[in-house]
């Protein structure tokens, strides 16, 4: 392996937010010496450019030929067997680490990613690009150009593609579906509506007109997105407000009521009850307080 400084290298294949750390020469042939057992922080990725070897993981054996590809995760213990070198032997091997994930989908990702590689060490007979996607790599970091980092990040996003691709992972879990990506447009825009009239006397033909949508396939996107339906989620929005309003202004709750576009004193004191557990001035008096 070089010793030479290697350079980080951001990319998001997905919901995965990658760093490779590329080498000046990723490529490798001719070991001279028995690689003993060792670990790393950093996921490590071998493609088999040609002939075959065994590598240990965790004390199994795992041999590999010309064309697979081997993911070793962070802290398992791995060698290359020196006996098990076939004359004409040579592969690429990039290291990487994952960003921490931000939200519900990316730590999906990151699981289902982890999951599989704990499980599926080696990846047989990959897609033939890997190969052609490794050598043009190397050759670049050989020569560092002028815009080189950025056909960096071009080919690890390659690479790492195409490895999932030549993988039985669940790619749903890695890539964004279409249909969520519509689903989050959907929502986006059904919450700017609430946010922007809640305090007027909405009916859910408002909604179906601002989407485009029947009432029946409005109901249906409320309920798939939210749970509930369209009174339910304005009841909901405007408590939201009203919950702020009590914390960060001085208008009394029957202001804050009416402003929020409840109709009766009474009904406000009885939603806020059922879904917070006291009624506004307790829940006022106890956030002052703090």
């Amino acid at each position: 392996m070089p010793m030479i400084e290697p350079m980080p290298v951001h990319i998001e294949t997905g919901y995965l937010k990658v760093n490779f750390l590329v080498f000046r020469d990723a490529y490798a042939e001719n070991f001279q010496s028995v690689c003993f057992p060792h670990n790393h922080i950093n996921y490590e990725l071998h493609y088999i450019a040609s002939g075959a070897c065994s590598f240990t993981i965790n004390d199994q054996l795992y041999p590999a030929k010309k064309g697979d590809v081997l993911i070793i995760p962070p802290q398992k213990y791995h060698g290359l067997l020196k006996e098990h070198i076939q004359p004409g032997f040579s592969q690429y091997t990039f290291y990487f680490f994952l960003d921490a994930p931000n939200n519900t989908a990316e730590e999906a990702a990151y699981k289902t990613f982890s999951d599989f590689v704990g499980k599926n060490y080696r990846i047989p007979t990959a897609s033939s690009k890997i190969d052609a996607y490794c050598f043009q790599l190397n050759e670049e970091a050989k020569h560092n150009t002028i815009g080189s980092f950025n056909v960096f990040q071009a080919f690890c996003s390659l690479i790492l593609t195409e490895t999932l691709r030549s993988s039985p992972i669940n790619l749903q879990k890695i890539y964004q579906d279409p249909r969520a990506h519509h689903d989050n447009y959907n929502q986006n825009n059904i919450d700017e509506f609430f946010n922007k009239n809640y305090y007027s006397n909405l009916k859910i033909q408002d909604l179906a007109n601002y989407l485009n949508f029947s009432i029946r396939h409005t109901n249906t996107i409320l309920n798939k997105l939210y749970g509930m339906s369209f009174t339910q989620k304005l009841i909901l929005t405007r408590l939201s407000v009203a919950k702020n309003q009590l914390i960060y202004t001085d208008h009394s709750i029957a202001q804050i009521c009416y402003d929020c576009g409840f109709q009766s004193h009474s009904f406000f004191n009885t939603c806020f009850r059922k879904n917070f557990g006291i009624n506004p001035s307790e829940f006022r008096k106890i956030k002052r307080q703090k």
